[in-house]
């Protein structure tokens, strides 16, 4: 009888481990398959104080008028199988956007299987671009629950206030794990009709990481304008508002959801879903057009109307992207945002966006702007940010791409290690 129920405990201990109780050790950060290759993951002894840095591209100028290598928007992606992927458009002029129906632009990729090293050459996603109307930028990644990677761009006139041609969106995947990827295909423009019976017929993904919900879905924010409202200089119109688009199939399908315009035309830009909160609420954060206040705002789904939220934190921004993130498990969200002095953060709310206080560092000082942010399996967090650099020929504003991989443990000074839950 003893050895009866000394059975049935270990029976219901082993099951508890693997199943309901804590972590499930099957999707824990160091369970590995025979078939996976997860060289990057790296253990808690490993994490302590960790801080990688470096360049992974910079942006050149070989001529007066702008013309070069020109690489912006970054969006970063951890595949299951071993790949740490990041991307980036590469422009072959130094314009005021990627994607206007001239500049000639491409998102390209790098890789890399341990976290330190990437490829020293950027392969070009699909076919490489020969003209502005066949070009893509603004590059918004998601690793799919079915372990899809998903590739979004802006296309066709993008945000350009050129009469003439239609904004387009376009998607490109990957089934083995980010070696190769499939041409670009358009959206559908149906999916997008109503936003134009609103008005509103300029729109493109804000580059950076898409989020991936717990049922699956792939979400993300578009900013939207339209064509009868110009920009008073350059070759964009004015920022009217952002909506929400995503998929529920894996990045198959797509539909636009909330829509929100602002109260006052052209004071923010570049919206990013933040995360989803305890109460199943989606937070959203727009930057200023400029230089000020970043604006916060809450969906309670995909499809309801969107709210300022005025119990936001107080993040002053120079208009680049802000983005979050959350690790595996964990309530606590991670932001970067470039200050008003041009400063790049990393800070950690633990009220849900109210306040990102507790923990708080510089990443970058000065010549930060656009970031993204993206937790990996075992805990660690990857920055992969853009930092202006000036051209030698004509002083022009230029931007080199950086990555730094940081740990739980060199964000609390030592006081913490990653769990899963953190």
């Amino acid at each position: 009888m003893l050895k009866k129920i000394f059975l049935i405990s270990i029976i219901t201990i082993i099951a508890c481990m693997t199943i309901s109780c804590g972590v499930d050790y099957a999707f824990s950060p160091y369970y590995k398959d025979s078939n996976e290759n997860k060289d990057y993951v790296l253990k808690m002894e490993e994490q302590k104080e960790l801080d990688v840095r470096f360049a992974l591209v910079e942006s050149y100028q070989t001529s007066g008028d702008g013309t070069g290598r020109v690489y912006r928007n970054p969006s970063f992606v951890g595949s299951s199988y071993g790949y740490l992927l990041a991307f980036y458009e590469y422009r072959k002029y130094s314009g005021e956007i990627g994607i206007d129906g001239e500049i000639i632009c491409d998102i390209q990729i790098k890789k890399s299987s341990n976290g330190k090293t990437f490829d020293s050459f950027g392969s070009t996603i699909g076919k490489a671009a020969t003209s502005g109307t066949n070009s893509h930028g603004s590059p918004v990644s998601f690793y799919a629950n079915n372990k899809d990677l998903v590739l979004l761009s802006s296309s066709g006139m993008g945000f350009s206030n050129n009469d003439e041609g239609e904004s387009k969106i376009s998607i490109s995947k990957s089934y083995d794990n980010g070696s190769k990827w499939s041409d670009w295909i358009d959206i559908d423009d149906s999916v997008f009709s109503d936003l134009k019976t609103q008005g509103f017929d300029r729109f493109y993904p804000v580059s950076g990481n898409g989020i991936t919900l717990s049922d699956g879905t792939l979400a993300c924010a578009l900013d939207i304008g339209s064509t009868n409202n110009k920009g008073a200089t350059g070759k964009t119109v004015k920022h009217l508002g952002f909506a929400i688009l995503y998929s529920r199939d894996n990045g198959e399908n797509w539909k636009v959801g909330g829509v929100h315009k602002y109260s006052e035309e052209d004071s923010y830009k570049n919206a990013k879903i933040i995360a989803r909160t305890s109460d199943k609420s989606l937070l959203i954060v727009a930057s200023p057009k400029t230089s000020g206040d970043a604006k916060w705002f809450k969906a309670s789904d995909l499809t309801s109307s969107i709210n300022e939220w005025s119990e936001g934190a107080k993040i002053e921004s120079n208009g680049g992207k802000i983005e979050g993130t959350k690790l595996r498990g964990g309530n606590r969200i991670i932001l970067t945002y470039a200050d008003t002095n041009n400063n790049l953060w990393i800070a950690v709310s633990e009220d849900e966006g109210r306040t990102f206080e507790t923990y708080k560092k510089e990443l970058h000082d000065k010549l930060g702007y656009n970031s993204t942010v993206r937790g990996l399996i075992d805990g660690t967090i990857v920055f992969f940010f853009e930092f202006t650099i000036r051209n030698s020929i004509d002083n022009n504003t230029l931007y080199k791409l950086n990555y730094r991989r940081i740990s739980v443990n060199w964000l609390t000074d030592g006081t913490q290690d990653y769990y899963v839950g953190w």
